[in-house]
């Protein structure tokens, strides 16, 4: 056991749990990240508190979850977890209503290109007809 989880592997640990940053781009969540890393965590020897914990992962989160989390005045795992919880419902329920707006603009200068390209086309078409001369 002593070979796994030695002062080296214990430090690495620990570097993660202060250091890895929630990345947005993955398919993880901020809840998922934080138990991630408490599972990290619950292999230490000795072991963080769980107020630790939470004080150890508030920098891995974005500024305004940050702040939110230092304000909250978080101390629990359960804390944490609601609130990042939270944190990501209103993260979707943002990005669900700017989505429509994106799409709608989206679909709106889909149908500006497609009327202009019309119009260009029936401009075209009407140059390229020779005119016929009328003779008296």
């Amino acid at each position: 056991m002593n070979l796994l989880w030695g002062q080296t592997c214990q430090a690495q640990i620990g570097c993660s749990i202060y250091q890895d940053c929630w990345d947005r781009r993955n398919e993880e969540t901020c809840a998922e990240h934080y138990i991630r890393y408490a599972s990290m965590a619950s292999m230490l020897n000795p072991p963080l508190s769980e107020e630790e914990l939470v004080e150890a992962m508030i920098g891995n989160f974005p500024p305004e979850a940050e702040n939110s989390m230092i304000c909250g005045n978080l101390k629990t795992a359960q804390e944490a977890l609601t609130f990042l919880s939270r944190m990501q419902e209103l993260e979707t329920t943002r990005l669900q209503h700017t989505r429509p707006r994106r799409e709608m603009t989206l679909h709106t200068m889909k149908a500006r290109i497609m009327l202009r390209l019309e119009t260009q086309d029936m401009y075209e078409t009407h140059e390229t007809i020779p005119s016929q001369g009328v003779s008296h």
